[in-house]
């Protein structure tokens, strides 16, 4: 085809209208990563994007979409099964519009010829499996006797991917989302109104181009669309659909970080393969433990009864676990779906059972005076544990989830609503003050123990001059202020109490989005009251927990490195945590004073050393994170307020 019968600059403007539709379908795709708890930058997501529609140019369009869900993964150390579960999530959305346009096109223009018959039964299986997955034993069943042939890690990939997209295509955080639903709508519009334009351009009817480019939808490639529409020519088809993921795949490279970080990023591809196939040793989004996962997933579809969940304690029936809510707790909540109705459940063993029934009374207590949780039932036994329901509300989500995704002023309000309420409750509250001797005692438990745990199993904190922490060189000398109760006393300038939540973090705060107003939107979840040191700063510490280094992220997806005597956190705090931070720091400036949020940073460092003993259990490598994080806020305590001769 000579460039005599295209009009280049028209088909350079539906190249562009393409890939507006490709960041479109970036941003939707990240809506999609968080909906999972996969939280990641717009950056990456897009330039896996471009880099599977290049590997496209070659092989068929579903080879691209299996490489983008593990470059991302990859690139950002998450669940690449999950993160593959996204992926077919959304294609599954656009295979159905697709198919109804193509059957559109077959019944209108071609009397009923070229129906996609494939299309149309693939889509009926899906959606007959994601249908009847969760309720129906039966397939369940079948799926495990298809599976059993496999190796027990291929077989736990296999059946982890099954229900992880059964949880997707019932998530009602992003099939309700009227925001991804208009993104879904302005992608396909642009994808249209781009091919449009093209076929303006080249001068061919907008049907035969459409077939040719989507009749196959995941199994066609750009050479193969090029074999089928030869009455286009190579350029104008290389100008349209390569052009756009090629120089976007450029461009994101060459913004990208030095050489040295791109290397390291790039030898992270090298363990791709592993990711798929050592599934046990990943990240669950419903479990914290392997075994505990692997025990569900295995009870679940096999039917086997006899199996005992780790948080009912006896199966699964009757129950339909939707979601585990994550978080550094030692009891589980749970999102279930009991006989058609949906709860939030929190279980606990019999060893930890009373700080449930502190919990109970405390919400049940102080319901008209703070917003809390509506408990839909009181403290109920089974053979393994204790357990209450709560009222769930579509609507809801967690503080965190809102600070990631909403607009940066509706979290600002929310945190100054919060603040405000939290204030006024402790001044309504006040306890006597707590005396010297059990102040010591504070010390000694919260502290002295927490210091011994370290130093037996991270030793190289006290007895090393040579280490850099993120950077910067580590002292021993910095932990003998913690040793010191002489300092320690001088340091806790309030020994004023008062009744606290105890764990106010940004995931025990939920938002309902569907509130009229800000004040009435937030309420509080999992208090722990079972404090030696009811100190209010108590509660602005656990904040400060959330906002500074980003506990959260640290908590679901730690990522630390040891090379030599260099450590590594991987802070993943967003830009809006360092505003919302500031805020908080303001407000306990102007109501407390100067050495209040002193004291703030101090709790916040005990709040790290008492959460190391319990993450060190769960693995070694949780451990040492949170380790690198102590010794970041106790760097940062001594640089503000202390100093080394």
């Amino acid at each position: 085809m000579s460039s005599e019968k295209y009009n280049l600059a028209i088909i350079l403007g539906s190249s562009l209208l393409l890939l507006l539709g490709h960041l479109i379908r970036t941003f939707r795709w990240r809506m999609i990563l968080s909906s999972s708890n996969l939280y990641v930058s717009t950056r990456k997501p897009l330039l896996a994007l471009t880099l599977g529609y290049n590997v496209g140019i070659f092989t068929p369009l579903f080879v691209g979409d299996l490489f983008r869900s593990f470059i991302l993964s990859a690139l950002e150390k998450i669940d690449p099964i999950l993160t593959l579960a996204t992926v077919v999530y959304e294609r599954t959305i656009d295979l159905l519009i697709i198919t109804s346009i193509l059957i559109f096109i077959a019944i209108s223009f071609q009397n009923g010829d070229g129906l996609p018959v494939r299309f149309i039964l693939l889509i009926s299986l899906l959606i007959v499996v994601i249908r009847f997955l969760q309720k129906s034993e039966n397939l369940r069943k079948l799926i495990w006797s298809i599976v059993s042939i496999f190796n027990p890690k291929l077989r736990t990939t296999i059946l982890h991917f099954m229900w992880n997209l059964n949880a997707i295509f019932h998530n009602q955080t992003i099939n309700k989302n009227n925001k991804f639903w208009f993104l879904t709508l302005a992608m396909w519009l642009s994808y249209l109104t781009s091919l449009w334009l093209f076929c303006i351009g080249i001068n061919v009817e907008y049907k035969l181009i459409f077939i040719a480019i989507y009749g196959e939808p995941g199994l066609q490639s750009f050479l193969t669309v090029v074999t089928k529409a030869t009455s286009v020519g190579v350029l104008p088809l290389a100008i349209y659909l390569v052009f756009p993921p090629v120089i976007v795949s450029l461009l994101v490279l060459l913004r990208a970080k030095p050489k040295w970080q791109i290397n390291r990023q790039l030898s992270r591809l090298s363990g791709v393969p592993d990711l798929i196939i050592e599934s046990a040793k990943r990240n669950y989004p419903s479990f914290s433990y392997e075994k505990d996962y692997v025990d569900f997933l295995e009870s679940k579809f096999s039917g086997d009864k006899s199996i005992k969940s780790v948080f009912t304690g006896e199966g699964l029936e009757g129950l339909t676990v939707l979601k585990i809510f994550p978080g550094g707790s030692t009891a589980v909540t749970a999102l279930l779906e009991i006989d058609s109705k949906t709860v939030v459940r929190k279980f606990a063993s019999y060893e930890v059972a009373n700080n449930l029934e502190k919990q109970v009374v405390w919400l049940q207590q102080f319901e008209k005076e703070l917003p809390v949780v509506k408990l839909n039932s009181k403290l109920e036994t089974n053979s393994k544990g204790i357990f209450y329901d709560m009222e769930f509300k579509k609507s809801t989500r967690e503080f965190y989830d809102v600070i990631q995704n909403e607009q940066l002023e509706f979290s600002r309000a929310i945190l100054q609503s919060a603040l405000n309420s939290i204030s006024n409750f402790h001044k309504n509250k006040k306890l006597a003050d707590l005396d010297e001797e059990k102040l010591i005692k504070y010390f000694e438990t919260k502290i002295k123990a927490n210091l011994d745990f370290l130093r037996t199993n991270q030793n190289w904190l006290f007895n090393s001059k040579d280490n850099s922490i993120n950077g910067k060189l580590w002292d021993s000398r910095y932990l003998e202020f913690l040793e010191n109760y002489s300092q320690l006393k001088s340091l806790v300038g309030s020994r004023s109490q008062a009744v606290i939540h105890g764990d106010l973090t940004i995931e025990n705060m939920l938002v309902d989005m569907a509130a009229k107003t800000r004040d009435a939107s937030w309420y509080l979840i999992d208090p722990n009251p079972n404090s030696e040191f009811s100190s209010p700063l108590n509660d602005y510490s656990k904040l400060m927990q959330s906002l500074n280094l980003g506990y959260e992220s640290i908590n679901r997806q730690p990522e630390v490195t040891k090379n030599d005597l260099k450590f590594e956190l991987n802070i993943r705090a967003i830009p809006e945590y360092e505003i919302l931070k500031n805020d908080l720091t303001s407000f306990i400036r102007q109501n407390f004073g100067e050495e209040a949020l002193r004291e703030v940073y101090l709790h916040e460092i005990v709040d790290y050393l008492r959460l190391i003993p319990y993450q060190s259990r769960k693995s070694e490598y949780r451990g040492l994170a949170f380790t690198v994080g102590l010794a970041i806020l106790i760097q940062e305590f001594n640089e503000r307020y202390l100093s080394i001769n």
